[in-house]
């Protein structure tokens, strides 16, 4: 079940990306529609090259729910960690030469040694990925198809996200920075006290 539940997801972000790297235009006009057409332009590249990154960070949830499943706490947050600072040393030393692209470099580095990390504890908690099998993914499709609700609060969120970056690219220069920095404080000043204790909470009772 776990190797199925791994192989739809890679499925559905394989296509996602796909379709985000042919639509890119589309996509850059209703993500930034405010944005100059230079660099709309340039949403429109960008896409292309962080669009594939979307199966990496797919298969990096699923690893590093599983280990997390399994008590193996360390190397998934390990993975995170190390690979934010990655994400940092790499925009921090090539900004000046890549501009923009220092960012998608960072996201790229930073995903790929997260992914490693939570495999690392999968392979740590026993875990051995077979081919996926049809009856298993029958009854995962089957599950989802049990979650409306729970699938339309996602999609919804992301809808926001989505729009709110949307208007921001009408706002003068520097609101959108302003506004995800002072979000990110209050998620993670939250997250300091509540991810913790829900991990341990959740996997021990």
């Amino acid at each position: 079940a776990n190797s199925s539940l791994l192989g739809i997801t890679l499925l559905f972000g394989g296509i996602l990306s796909l379709a985000s790297v042919f639509f890119s235009r589309p996509l850059s006009l209703a993500l930034g529609p405010g944005l100059e057409p230079s660099k709309r332009e340039l949403l429109a590249q960008m896409l292309v090259w962080i669009a594939p990154c979307l199966v990496v960070q797919l298969a990096t949830a699923n690893l590093a729910n599983l280990a997390v499943c399994e008590q193996r706490f360390l190397l998934p947050e390990l993975g995170r960690l190390v690979g934010r600072t990655l994400s940092i040393v790499v925009i921090l030393s090539c900004h000046a030469s890549l501009f923009g692209w220092a960012l998608v470099a960072g996201l790229w580095a930073s995903s790929l040694l997260a992914l490693m990390f939570s495999l690392w504890g999968c392979v740590d908690a026993g875990y051995r990925f077979n081919r996926p099998s049809l009856e298993a993914a029958k009854s995962l499709v089957g599950l989802v198809k049990t979650t409306p609700a729970f699938i339309a609060s996602i999609l919804s969120q992301q809808f926001y996200a989505v729009l709110i970056n949307a208007i921001m690219t009408y706002c003068p220069p520097g609101t959108l920075a302003i506004y995800n920095y002072c979000e990110r404080i209050g998620s993670r000043m939250t997250s300091v006290i509540i991810r913790p204790a829900a991990l341990v909470f959740h996997t021990q009772f």
